[in-house]
């Protein structure tokens, strides 16, 4: 291996353990220098690594015959090499449109989902994609001028959730160095060159000027500045792993005496991840609604912030609740009970909610997940038939190793507001409360080692999300 770049590339794959999820990896290749310098990096380092590939290509419809070319290159490239080859296509400013998202924000979100359905499909084990270091400096960037913490410092990770970024060690620069020495093809794609694009912006005009006017290291230490922040999170982070443990209980309820006690930056980072927890995501969570919720700590009981993705922060009487919240003109709403089929999903408008409720059997040693919106039950305990509603008289639970609880009580017990008790959805089964929904579980219906059949239920936030494969047409090609 007598290249400098691929005996980096692959230096910093063995650094970061790339492989460690398995060998079979879906590339995704778009044509360009980036992609074709990672098809090819790859191709030379397969026989050493031992790797499968398959490449995924996305026709996204924005260049016209332009885009056609691309996939027609890409995969006679395939051809040539002897790889699998699938391709997906969609109109994606309709899909953006559809989706309420940016055209860049919605090509990256299909991108993805493309890859994961070639992923499990074809059973492969990792996805690779082709950013590299100039794209560091550039997500930094754009981080910071659209609002961020130290995690939005860190720029692109090396790894996650099975997607890998081999390049991310090598600058364009490099990467075209490196496609010229070795008369490697690519296309351009000359919306990269249009400033409409924010990101391109920022590529084009922002960090050329920086380096011409400030300093000609502008992106190295932009690069710099992600790895440290790296550094700087995975510490806060573990810090915040025990402030967690210390000052929330249920997952969404947060122990206002011990959390005072924190350090200001871990009480942030405790409320974020409470949020997280309760919503799925933190989209639009900016810093002065974190800054709000704060702010409850010292405020009287019953006081309330509303925050975005159908969320609440309500002050009890020594915690900071964070749930669904209700809008004012359903505190006094009737729920219709809703039988609960299984398999099965039910929509909660009301709420912005959805639950889905699906069977599998259970497996040796199998672990339980410990989530506040995804709980495990043991389905052949269920006696009478499950129903979601709001309570009624003789509603109960077992709690404390087998007692009877009634659910007026352990509202009550649980400092839930008077005024928002009604409105608390539940899973019975007849009087017997499985789970006040975000809250308590009955622990009768608990996994124990003679539980053959697991029920899943599971929360949701409901949205519109079209699958990937009703939202475009994908082909696959041939196999290598």
């Amino acid at each position: 291996m007598d290249d400098d770049l691929i005996q980096k590339v692959y230096q910093y794959m063995m650094n970061h353990d790339m492989l460690a999820a398995g060998r079979h990896i879906i590339v995704g290749v778009s044509g360009g220098a980036d992609s074709m310098c990672l098809l090819f990096v790859l191709l030379k380092l397969r026989e050493r690594l031992n790797i499968t590939l398959s490449v995924v290509h996305v026709n996204h419809g924005l260049r016209g015959s332009a885009s056609d070319e691309d996939e027609r290159f890409v995969e006679s490239v395939c051809h040539e090499q002897g790889i699998s080859f699938y391709s997906f296509s969609i109109n994606i400013s309709e899909y953006a449109r559809q989706m309420s998202m940016s055209v860049e924000e919605a090509g990256r979100h299909y991108r993805y989902q493309c890859f994961k359905e070639v992923l499990k499909k074809v059973g492969a084990d990792i996805i690779a994609v082709a950013h590299n270091r100039d794209d560091v400096g550039e997500t930094v960037l754009l981080n910071i001028f659209r609002g961020t913490g130290i995690r939005g410092l860190k720029g692109i990770p090396a790894k996650r959730e099975g997607i890998i970024r081999p390049l991310l060690c090598i600058s364009r620069q490099e990467i075209e160095a490196f496609v010229d020495k070795h008369s490697i093809a690519y296309r351009t794609d000359e919306t990269n060159f249009q400033k409409d694009y924010v990101r391109n912006r920022i590529r084009l005009k922002i960090l050329p000027d920086a380096e011409e006017y400030i300093n000609n290291q502008a992106k190295n230490h932009l690069y710099q500045l992600s790895v440290m922040a790296t550094e700087v999170e995975s510490f806060i982070s573990e810090q915040t792993d025990n402030a967690y443990l210390a000052t929330v209980k249920d997952n969404n309820k947060i122990l206002i005496e011990a959390f005072l006690a924190l350090h200001i930056v871990l009480k942030r980072e405790v409320l974020r991840r409470v949020i997280a927890s309760a919503s799925e995501m933190l989209k639009d969570i900016s810093f002065a609604h974190i800054e709000a919720v704060l702010e409850l700590a010292d405020r009287q009981v019953g006081k309330r912030v509303q925050l975005p993705n159908g969320l609440v922060a309500i002050r009890g009487y020594d915690y900071i609740e964070i749930s669904a919240s209700l809008s004012d003109d359903l505190k006094d709403f009737a729920m219709e009970p809703i039988d609960v089929d299984i398999p099965g999903e039910y929509d909660l408008p009301f709420i912005n909610k959805s639950v889905s409720f699906t069977i599998k059997n259970l497996e040796k040693s199998e672990r339980i997940p410990e989530k506040q919106y995804t709980k495990w039950f043991d389905y052949d305990k269920i006696k009478v038939g499950l129903k979601l509603r709001t309570r009624l008289q003789g509603d109960y639970l077992v709690i404390n190793n087998g007692n009877n609880k009634q659910l007026t009580r352990l509202m009550i017990d649980q400092k839930i507001p008077k005024e928002t008790r009604d409105q608390r959805i539940l899973l019975a089964d007849g009087p017997h409360v499985v789970w006040l929904l975000g809250d308590r579980i009955s622990e009768a219906y608990k996994i124990t080692p003679q539980t053959k059949r697991v029920l899943i239920v599971r929360i949701s936030k409901t949205h519109l999300d079209e699958s990937c494969t009703n939202a475009h047409r994908w082909e696959y090609k041939h196999e290598g």
